[in-house]
C-alpha cells in the first residue's frame, strides 16, 4: 500500500511539470513606426528683407531745429517729422517664439569739414567727442506698449538697450507671425548752434531676436 502512494505522487509531480511547459497568456505588440521630429525655425526680418541683425543708419546735412517742434524741447514723431524718422517693421518668420532686445552700438563721431563758425566754438574740430554731433544729436525710441517714449542724446546711447519684457511690454517675447514697429526719431536742438557744423555720426542698431526658454516658468 504504501509503495502505490510513492507511485501516485511521483505522477501528479510529473503531469504539473509538463503542463508549466505549454502554457500561453494574452500578449499584443504594436510598433510605432516613422517618428518624425522637425526642428523648428527663429528668423527675424527688418523691414521685410533677410537683413543681417545689425543696421546701419544714417542722415546726412541736418541743422538744428530740425525733428523739434519750434520752440519745443521733445522730438517729433514720424508723422511731423519724417525726414528725420524711420519706423522698423521687425516680424519674426519662425516658428519658435522669441525674445526680442534693441541696443545701439559702434557710435562713432567724425568731422568733413572745419567751417569757420565751428572753429569759433570748438578747437578741436573734431579731436575728441566734446562738441561733435553725436553730444547733440537727440535719438528717441519708441515701439507699441511702452509707457513712455525712450530717448537720449546718441552718445549716451551707445551699448544701451531699450527695455522689453522686463517693462511688461505684452508683444515680447515675439510669438511667431508677430510683427512690432519699432520707431527711431531723431531731432537737434535749436540751441546746437554753429558747433556742429560739418559734423557727421554713424552708429548701428542691432535688432536682436533670441529663442525663449520655456522651462523658465
Amino acid at each position: 500500500m504504501k509503495r502505490i502512494f510513492v507511485l501516485l505522487l511521483t505522477l501528479g509531480l510529473l503531469v504539473a511539470m509538463v503542463g508549466a511547459g505549454f502554457a500561453a497568456w494574452f500578449s499584443d505588440t504594436e510598433t510605432s513606426a516613422d517618428n518624425v521630429f522637425t526642428a523648428g525655425t527663429l528668423d527675424l526680418k527688418v523691414d521685410g528683407r533677410d537683413d543681417p541683425a545689425v543696421v546701419h543708419i544714417e542722415f546726412d546735412n541736418i541743422k538744428p531745429g530740425d525733428g523739434y517742434a519750434p520752440g519745443g524741447n521733445s522730438v517729433l514723431g514720424p508723422k511731423q517729422a519724417g525726414s528725420i524718422c524711420h519706423v522698423y517693421s521687425l516680424t519674426n518668420t519662425g516658428t519658435v517664439a522669441g525674445e526680442l532686445s534693441v541696443r545701439v552700438e559702434n557710435v562713432r563721431n567724425h568731422d568733413w569739414g572745419c567751417t569757420e563758425p565751428e572753429l569759433l566754438e570748438d578747437s578741436n574740430c573734431g579731436g575728441s567727442l566734446t562738441g561733435e554731433l553725436g553730444q547733440y544729436l537727440h535719438m528717441r525710441i519708441k515701439a507699441p506698449g511702452f509707457g513712455t517714449e525712450y530717448g537720449r542724446k546718441v552718445n549716451q546711447w551707445n551699448n544701451l538697450a531699450i527695455p522689453n519684457r522686463s517693462m511688461g511690454v505684452k508683444w515680447n517675447p515675439m510669438t511667431p507671425g508677430k510683427t512690432v514697429p519699432i520707431e527711431v526719431c531723431f531731432g537737434v536742438p535749436e540751441t546746437a548752434g554753429n558747433i556742429i557744423q560739418s559734423d557727421k555720426v554713424e552708429f548701428d542698431i542691432v535688432f536682436d531676436l533670441k529663442q525663449v526658454d520655456e522651462r523658465v516658468k
